[in-house]
């Protein structure tokens, strides 16, 4: 006579899921907080507020069509050489 034992588990969390903070990803919070910060000592705290929530509702827009789209903006807008990878 043959046993065979089985073994069953949930799947706790997708392998492909991103983590999100209050629906946006970290790269888009990121984005946001420093597209915000950076040219706050020339237009003031009131206005750079005002660029943060305007880049959070952005994100908010796009994100809601697609999860990688921040992903897909940031690796086409890395700068490319024309050297060839080689790998050892």
């Amino acid at each position: 006579m043959i046993v065979v034992n089985s073994i069953s588990t949930q799947n706790i969390r997708e392998l492909t899921k991103k983590e999100k903070i209050l629906r946006l990803n970290l790269k888009s919070w990121f984005i946001s907080f420093f597209g915000a910060i950076t040219p706050q000592a020339y237009i003031g705290f009131l206005n750079a507020v005002f660029i943060f929530l305007a880049l959070v509702v952005f994100f908010y827009i796009i994100e809601f069509f697609d999860d990688d789209i921040v992903d897909i903006a940031l690796a086409t807008g890395q700068i490319r050489t024309g050297a060839q990878v080689y790998y050892p």
